[in-house]
């Protein structure tokens, strides 16, 4: 059994996966299967690409947008048969067509447990959430296209989750079960016995408030290990919540990851929560263009996401922050009791004379609805949500993932 193959059996349910054409003999495998008792369609590289692979792979695709079923794509191919480039080019086209068809309406993971190079690499891409296991490797181009003495870079810090495969398989499923089947769906329910009057223990660090927000304190990140931003989903008030949550400074990279997990919960109707610091950009390592692009991708989603926003500003808001957590951001928007309010940082505030407003201040001219305890997060975010479950806004463009 092939290592592919060998990730699919351990993603399915046991004795539930069902192979699609397995007389189509295409270095491809693909079929169905029940994951947490899910119906989920799957497909898996483990050979070179051929014409009669990719055509497997989009005929997976229409029968999973037929059904609503999310897709789950694993990949361990080294290319392209070059015997057959031009067809393949031509069929993955229709791979490719077929998987934005489906972006928005069911989710698409991908799984990189081996080599993923070309066009594999662009429709593992294209997935809602990339897993990448420390056997993968992630390159748009194979080495032998490039001179003898050139090595290509492998790509990095495009993966939502990293580990080994024992740890990553059961993230997955954790993940699936966070999701609901498709955009049709609501936000998936699980009964935790948490009292949501629970008050929260602030400890100085992200991922303390978030897991003090959280059911049973249980949070699942997405972010494969990005600084400047905590992306991810829990469950809160027993209905999946997606949380954002800035943990430094702005940068291009967690610019880029906000936009697409905001854009991804938009389209699964996944109500968000946002937690804002006091942090501003990160001048010096990003490029003032980057930022700038990056941040209206981020502030475009976040303004035409029509679920349920909740934002609650910690420590402070500063620059474009205050933009996320304004009207057009957020729904409600609550402060906690010290939050510095500002246009600029702090140095560049005193630097300037520009004097940062307190929360009651920001309360006082309706920047915020409310100012609030530290303790009382958890409670307030879901009397709020409660509130905003009926919410209705005018249908836009369903846009989401890596197509920002």
């Amino acid at each position: 059994m092939g290592q592919a193959r060998d990730i699919v059996y351990r993603l399915a349910d046991p004795n539930s996966f069902v192979e699609l054409s397995p007389y189509v003999e295409a270095g491809a495998i693909t079929g169905y299967a029940a994951i947490g008792g899910r119906l989920c369609f799957m497909f898996c590289q483990e050979g070179p690409v051929g014409a009669a692979h990719a055509g497997k792979i989009a005929d997976v695709y229409a029968r999973a947008l037929e059904t609503g079923s999310p897709v789950i794509g694993v990949y361990d191919s080294a290319g392209v048969e070059l015997c057959e480039a031009l067809e393949v080019a031509e069929t993955y086209g229709r791979v490719l067509k077929a998987q934005r068809l489906a972006k928005g309406k069911i989710p698409q993971i991908g799984f990189i447990g081996g080599v993923c190079k070309g066009m594999s690499a662009l429709v593992a891409q294209g997935s809602d959430f990339v897993f990448l296991a420390d056997t993968g490797e992630l390159r748009l181009q194979s080495p032998n296209v490039y001179k003898w003495n050139e090595k290509p870079d492998k790509c990095t810090g495009l993966s939502d989750f990293n580990g080994n495969l024992e740890t990553l398989a059961p993230s997955l499923r954790k993940l699936l079960n966070l999701l609901p089947q498709n955009a049709e769906s609501p936000a998936p329910f699980r009964e935790n016995g948490d009292d949501p009057d629970r008050l929260v223990a602030v400890c100085g660090n992200a991922q303390s408030l978030i897991s003090g927000i959280c059911d049973n304190g249980e949070f699942l990140g997405t972010d494969g290990g990005s600084t400047g931003v905590v992306t991810g989903f829990g469950y809160v008030n027993d209905y999946t919540a997606g949380i954002i949550c800035e943990a430094g400074e702005a940068t291009g990279d967690s610019l880029r990851r906000a936009a697409r997990f905001v854009s991804t919960c938009d389209s699964f109707n996944i109500p968000l929560i946002m937690l804002t610091g006091p942090e501003g950009f990160a001048n010096g390592s990003w490029d003032d263009a980057v930022l700038l692009e990056r941040s209206v991708r981020y502030l475009y989603a976040l303004y035409g996401a029509r679920v349920p926003k909740v934002c609650v500003i910690t420590t402070g808001a500063c620059q474009s922050r205050l933009l996320a957590c304004c009207r057009g951001g957020a729904d409600m928007v609550f402060a906690w009791k010290g939050a510095r309010i500002a246009a600029m940082p702090g140095d560049a505030s005193e630097t300037y004379g520009v004097s940062a407003g307190d929360a009651v201040s920001a309360a006082r001219k309706g920047f915020v609805d409310d100012v609030i305890e530290p303790s009382e997060t958890r409670r307030r975010i879901i009397a709020a949500l409660e509130m905003l479950y009926a919410k209705r806004a005018p249908k836009i463009a369903n846009l989401s993932g890596r197509a920002l």
